[in-house]
């Protein structure tokens, strides 16, 4: 029996000591982008939040060497090369691409990149007017699963792609740190700040854009987030095939979470799994008879940070464009406003 090994580890430059700077001290950086940056030999040179007591907090764990809650005064520093921006909010991650970029700073932007089309458009084009590389936080693409899913599909295994499903269950309308904060009070949600991950893991498994959008969105009764929290989204690709994703995000407690995907080819399928029970499997005629569970390194939290930000080191070192440009991510969100106006 033939056996298969994706190789899905997260790319990292020849020079690891590029100083970052993180604007943002919330739970995001406690779980994803600092165990991420530590667990790669990253330099995190400065902190920058809005509230002393947060940012304080994050530099003392990471021993990081500057914190304070002026991102100007961050922005200022000669070792910051690299400007990793994790605040929610659209108006002030405009003003600070803007000065990023004027100060000759490179930029790593949370995802979604921003609420509208037209915000989006301005942080592409201030990126490229200073000539400094705008790169998006789209950390799912180096989740192990999902990573190994876009090798297996470019190694040939599947054959033709033609059918893609992702589903989400999880109960964050529930809980109260999730409403407590700008989550609860988000007038969209689900869409454009979840579901962001899977529609573009749609593009990113495809490698192709979508041609048409269908979306519905609800609202569970008496649900206590603002913004929808479930959706169903139908993609259909210019080669025939057909993209689902179904999220539910309201799932009556306590109910198990899970996060799980499938990918149909002429040749070949595979079915995984990021939570619950995490795995990946694959079926395929180049690997034999029957279905061959392959064991993957790392996981989604904290390496597909380590990817995202290797991916734009490696980039200013090779003097490229990011595979997670904010360019090509202009395509991703055009998916969530077109699903947005679909389900309207």
């Amino acid at each position: 029996m033939l056996t298969y090994q994706p190789d899905i580890t997260p790319r990292l430059p020849q020079q690891r000591d590029m100083g970052i700077g993180i604007i943002g001290a919330g739970g995001i950086i406690t779980y994803g982008h600092m165990p991420g940056y530590r667990k790669a030999g990253l330099n995190v040179v400065g902190i920058a939040s809005r509230t002393e007591e947060s940012v304080a907090r994050q530099a003392a764990q990471w021993a990081i060497p500057w914190h304070g809650t002026d991102w100007r005064r961050l922005l200022d520093l000669p070792a910051v090369q690299i400007v990793d921006v994790t605040y929610p909010f659209d108006e002030e991650r405009l003003i600070i691409v803007r000065e990023a970029a004027a100060r000759g700073k490179h930029i790593l932007m949370q995802k979604p990149m921003a609420h509208s089309m037209e915000t989006a458009r301005e942080m592409v084009e201030i990126a490229e007017r200073y000539g400094v590389l705008l790169a998006v936080n789209q950390n799912a693409r180096w989740a192990p699963q999902y990573r190994a899913a876009r090798q297996a599909i470019e190694d040939g295994l599947l054959g033709d792609v033609y059918l893609l499903i992702h589903e989400m269950q999880s109960t964050q309308d529930a809980q109260d740190w999730f409403i407590n904060r700008w989550h609860g009070e988000a007038e969209r949600f689900q869409i454009l700040e979840y579901s962001v991950h899977h529609l573009d893991l749609m593009r990113f498994w495809t490698g192709l854009e979508p041609a048409r959008v269908q979306a519905s969105i609800a609202r569970k009764p008496q649900q206590r987030a603002r913004g929808e929290m479930i959706a169903a989204i139908q993609l259909a690709f210019p080669n025939q095939a057909l993209g689902l994703v179904m999220d539910d995000n309201a799932a009556y407690p306590p109910a198990e979470g899970f996060s799980r995907f499938k990918i149909e080819g002429t040749r070949g399928l595979i079915e995984g799994a990021t939570v619950g029970d995490v795995g990946f499997r694959i079926r395929a005629e180049a690997l034999g008879e029957g279905v061959h569970t392959i064991p993957l390194d790392g996981q989604w939290f904290p390496d597909g940070f380590v990817g995202t930000m290797g991916e734009l080191m490696c980039a200013i070192e090779e003097g490229r464009e990011p595979s997670i440009s904010g360019r090509d991510n202009l395509k991703t969100l055009e998916l969530i406003f077109a699903a947005y106006r679909s389900a309207a």
